[in-house]
């Protein structure tokens, strides 16, 4: 399936692909027009990596244990444990 035009992109760290998910990946996905999330599920740590575009362009990251993930845009919220039942 192709997305012409994502705003959010999750993607499950894999043993095999981790480094590239963290670095090639980041910045692939950010040459993207309008793509504003890049989630990263670690599944064995339990936790999430949150890269997201600010309004000047820069890539921010947040490392998400708990709590909810606000997706602004497209205005959803996500709790960050239900990323991992």
């Amino acid at each position: 399936m192709i997305a012409p035009h994502p705003v959010i992109v999750v993607e499950a760290l894999s043993r095999s692909t981790r480094n590239l998910d963290k670095t090639v990946k980041v910045a692939d996905y950010f040459r993207v027009p309008g793509l504003s999330h890049y989630l990263i599920i670690d599944l064995g740590r339990r936790l999430i990596l949150h890269y997201r575009r600010q309004p000047d362009g820069a890539i921010m990251v947040a490392i998400v244990t708990d709590g909810e993930i606000a997706l602004d845009p497209p205005g959803i919220t996500i709790d960050a444990a239900s990323l991992f039942n």
